[in-house]
């Protein structure tokens, strides 16, 4: 069932896309935002937020829980922001209880803590509501934001040397979809906080609170049965909370799994695929996803990306967020356009790390380097990625029983390349929500023994599959990847990747 072409809200135009959604904190309000709320913590902690950023906070005598974002509880689906943020503040007895009291918890979030004079902030599970913040020996005071080029511009800061050269090195520009390494930005003086990791808003350090033990070995039933009733209940909340929500399909595990954990509420939501520029019209994620919708009577549609660029669009875009991803650029602006910011975001991103993304099993753990990281994050032996990933990699080692390589894509791979892609993506969509945004859903997948969680057969999620909607096998899962493109395959792949990309760039000339 195809859905209507939608239309631009007057809150949609062009003109007042850029930084949608996103925050400020410091010592004082930022008064050139002036169309922003202000929203006091503490006497010396004031959040500056964009007026479509959601937020709450709660106050018990001395202490206060605030939120940026939202959150989600699978198991009470009907819960608002305020009455979650209510009953983690009553069960806190410290800030320190609050990373173990959200872990069945989902959304898109940043909480902050304060008791008395200290405070803290922590954010979801892969740290997709962004958090960047100040060097203290750099800039005295602590400042935080959604993204650098906030604080850039209010503390006057500038791209770093080493940041400018691995920018215009060819291993950055010949990655599309480029993600920066460790907790690095382009500017020396701040840091990205990385997933599992609390930041004190009273000293500016940082403090690792996930894992904290060794994970249980679990059976492949055993987990199947632990993870699918919370992906259910968050598909649940999802369509109690939204009004309106888009699931993201494409020919993918993660993306089924997401729609087999909607079987209860499909009828209550709306699935779509973008097809973008590189797509050809047998390209798998475009006719499976459509053959699916209509065997299993979805409401599902096809958004086009746009061939050419609309100028003042990517203008918005490149102020949205530092260095913007040129090739998402068409994809957010032909979302823009079908839905004109009526529509919440489902996405299948971050069902990766559940997948051994990154396993090697020959590579040996123990002499594992920053320099074979950045190779396998395409990064090549660049020192600025080489020497910010050997820092990640030495505060990773004592990670109990975690496979160092998939802590490695879910801190940096989706604690960055996933986190940039949603604050690029925020200017487009109402918000955007990820099931597997959700670190109990996570951590169990981590519990399973790697062979059960290895290509091509992926048996955790076959069996999460079967166990919550079988129907949605009826299509094959990634046939595309099944076999190796042959050469030809490959040559015709790159010239079409060219033409459309050509075609693009003469669209942003004009």
């Amino acid at each position: 069932m195809e859905q209507k072409e939608g239309t631009l809200r007057p809150d949609a135009k062009i003109d007042t896309l850029a930084r949608r959604c996103q925050f400020i904190l410091g010592p004082r309000y930022v008064e050139s935002l002036e169309s922003w709320t202000k929203l006091a913590i503490h006497d010396s902690l004031r959040v500056t937020v964009h007026p479509h950023l959601t937020h709450c906070s709660i106050h018990r005598g001395d202490k206060s829980l605030t939120l940026l974002g939202f959150i989600v509880d699978p198991g009470h689906p009907e819960a608002d922001d305020s009455e979650i943020v209510e009953g983690l503040l009553t069960k806190a007895r410290t800030g320190d209880d609050l990373p173990e009291l959200t872990a069945g918890l989902a959304g898109r979030w940043i909480l902050i803590y304060r008791d008395g004079d200290d405070a803290a902030l922590f954010h979801d599970a892969l740290g997709l509501r962004q958090v960047v913040y100040t060097d203290v020996s750099s800039t005295k005071d602590l400042w935080c934001a959604s993204q650098p080029e906030l604080l850039a511009e209010t503390l006057g800061l500038r791209i770093s040397e080493s940041a400018k050269d691995f920018i215009d090195s060819y291993e950055l520009r010949k990655n599309d979809e480029r993600w920066w390494p460790g907790e690095s930005t382009p500017y020396s003086e701040v840091k990205r906080l990385l997933p599992n990791h609390t930041l004190s808003l009273t000293t500016g350090t940082t403090r690792r609170y996930w894992p904290d033990a060794e994970l249980p070995l679990l059976t492949l039933e055993r987990a199947r049965d632990e993870i699918a009733p919370v992906l259910e209940g968050l598909m649940r909340s999802a369509s109690h909370r939204f009004d309106t929500a888009a699931v993201s399909l494409t020919a993918g595990w993660d993306s089924r799994l997401i729609l087999a954990a909607s079987r209860d509420v499909k009828n209550e939501l709306t699935f779509m695929t973008v097809r973008q520029l590189k797509m050809s019209d047998d390209h798998p994620d475009l006719y499976i996803p459509s053959r699916l919708a209509s065997s299993l009577e979805l409401e599902y549609r096809i958004v086009k990306s746009a061939v050419l660029a609309d100028p003042e669009f990517l203008r918005q875009y490149k102020m949205n967020a530092p260095l913007a991803h040129d090739v998402w650029a068409p994809d957010a602006k032909a979302i823009l356009d079908c839905y004109g910011l009526s529509k919440v975001a489902i996405s299948g991103s971050g069902g990766e790390i559940g997948r051994c993304f990154y396993r090697r099993p020959s590579l040996d753990r123990k002499t594992l380097s920053g320099k074979r990281l950045s190779s396998l994050a395409h990064m090549g032996a660049h020192p600025f990625s080489v020497g910010w990933l050997e820092k990640w990699l030495a505060g990773a080692r004592s990670s109990y029983n975690v496979d160092i390589l998939d802590l490695f894509y879910w801190e940096q791979r989706a604690g960055s390349w996933m986190a940039m892609a949603q604050l690029e993506f925020g200017m487009v969509w109402k918000e955007i929500f990820t099931p597997y945004n959700c670190r109990l859903v996570l951590s169990t997948m981590l519990c399973v023994d790697g062979k059960h969680r290895r290509g091509p057969a992926y048996k955790l999620f076959d069996e999460l599959l079967k166990a919550l909607w079988p129907e949605v096998l009826r299509e094959p899962i990634n046939p595309h990847t099944n076999g190796r493109p042959t050469r030809r395959g490959r040559v015709k792949k790159l010239a079409r990747n060219i033409v459309q990309r050509t075609r693009w760039l003469i669209g942003t000339a004009t």
